[in-house]
């Protein structure tokens, strides 16, 4: 259900209705390169599997470049500003792939047609790599905005407004390349919703400078510290999920918009029509996901969702072109990844107002990088080398997802011992991974 207007809403700051603009140019912003559409781009451009999961290598790769953040919190001096530039570089990034379309479509150079692949590879690269870190900085930033006790309340309405908007993007950009391709005119369609990029650039701009740099921080009862201590894991076990998680999920997620357009034989507008569905549950759900990470901690919601998610992959095997109703199951199950988000993005900023938690973030970030980067460029090579053998292999590779996906919801679902922590360690943070 939607968060209540009296809890997050009503008589809300300005600056906190700016952060909820800024999340829905966020979500027309995923929708541009969340999979969809530069599966797409990949696909046109002449790519194949190996391109694809070095996409999804390199989106994620990128984020190792968060190594830096330390150092530029230092030059900056300021959350904010550093946000704000690397928000707004990370959206601008795609914007010379959009000239080359546009040249291209104009009968430019054709040696163009072959940069192509190579551009989007770069310019996923550095849009992630600016993202990464504006996103370490953002929870350091939330931090200093919001108190513990609302933030996961304040982080579902931002989420709420994401979805929203992705909602109206989706049918909006997919009917846009149905009809460029219909007109054998796929770079002008291509070039046409990537320079919206350009547009949340600016939007993002501006919204960010509306929001203060800190609020001064304000006494809370210990309730929710005490729910938050219960409902939290330890380092150790939240390093085991990440990487679990991760490769499980990496293993399949840059393959599945391909399977359904070449096995399934979907196109690029009916899957982005479908992706509705996959924004109007999180709208409905993300208040209620708020309040319960606010009132019982992490840990039961993300080990639960990261179990479930483990029919995702196994839909993908059961659809067939003439019986593609569980596809439409993966994305009925999209309230699972609004609990994954919420929590997730309540725990990086409740580890980021730690004494050492800027280094814990980074290294947080530079362990999902890792493990989300590696694992779909192997897996894009080995499909690639082995798809005319006998095996499906991309079927076994869902599979293998399943499976994962479900240990790393045993991971977090399984209780700890507290003697054994207070002995080896001090006591659990209340963390988490972004599952991606």
């Amino acid at each position: 259900m939607l968060v209540r207007a009296g809890a997050v809403f009503k008589g809300a700051p300005i600056w906190r209705w700016a952060l909820y603009a800024d999340g829905a140019l966020g979500g027309v912003y995923s929708v541009l390169v969340g999979g969809t559409v530069l599966t797409g781009l990949i696909l046109w451009s002449g790519g194949g599997a190996f391109d694809l999961g070095l996409l999804s290598a390199l989106t994620t790769g990128g984020g190792l470049l968060v190594v830096a953040t330390r150092r530029l919190q230092r030059r900056f001096g300021s959350h904010r500003q550093l946000t704000r530039l690397t928000w707004t570089l990370a959206r601008a990034a795609w914007l010379p792939l959009v000239v080359v379309l546009l040249v291209l479509n104009l009968g430019g150079v054709a040696a163009l047609q072959g940069a192509v692949l190579g551009l989007v590879l770069v310019s996923a690269f550095l849009s992630a790599a600016f993202a990464g870190i504006g996103n370490v900085a953002w929870f350091h930033w939330c931090a200093e905005l919001v108190p513990a006790s609302k933030r996961g309340g304040f982080l579902a309405a931002r989420a709420q407004w994401l979805s929203f908007a992705a909602l109206v993007a989706l049918p909006l950009i997919g009917w846009l390349l149905d009809q460029s391709h219909a007109r054998h005119a796929d770079a002008v369609g291509f070039a046409e919703a990537l320079a919206l990029s350009g547009i949340c650039a600016v939007l993002g701009w501006w919204l960010m400078g509306r929001v203060p740099s800190a609020l001064p921080r304000l006494a809370e009862s210990a309730g929710p510290a005490v729910r938050h201590h219960r409902g939290s894991v330890s380092a150790r076990k939240l390093a085991v999920y990440t990487v679990v998680f991760q490769v499980a999920v990496y293993f399949s997620a840059p393959f599945m918009q391909a399977w359904a357009l070449d096995r399934l034989g979907l196109s690029l507008g009916t899957l982005l029509n479908l992706q509705v569905i996959a924004q109007v549950i999180p709208i409905l759900t993300l208040g209620l996901w708020g309040r319960l990470v606010d009132r019982i901690g992490l840990r039961l919601p993300l080990g639960a969702c990261s179990l479930a998610k483990a029919v995702v992959p196994l839909c993908y095997i059961l659809s067939t072109r003439d019986a593609w109703w569980p596809l439409l199951l993966t994305y009925l199950l999209s309230f699972l990844d609004a609990g994954i988000t919420v929590a997730t993005n309540a725990a990086y900023a409740s580890i980021a107002e730690r004494p050492h938690g800027n280094a814990q973030v980074i290294h947080l970030s530079i362990l999902t990088s890792i493990s989300a980067s590696v694992t779909p460029l192997v897996v894009g090579f080995l499909v690639a080398r082995f798809t005319s053998s006998a095996v499906d292999v991309l079927g076994a590779v869902f599979v293998i997802s399943a499976i994962g996906r479900g240990l790393s919801g045993v991971v977090l679902l399984v209780p700890e011992r507290p003697e054994r922590h207070a002995r080896r360690r001090p006591p659990a943070v209340s963390t988490a991974t972004d599952p991606g």
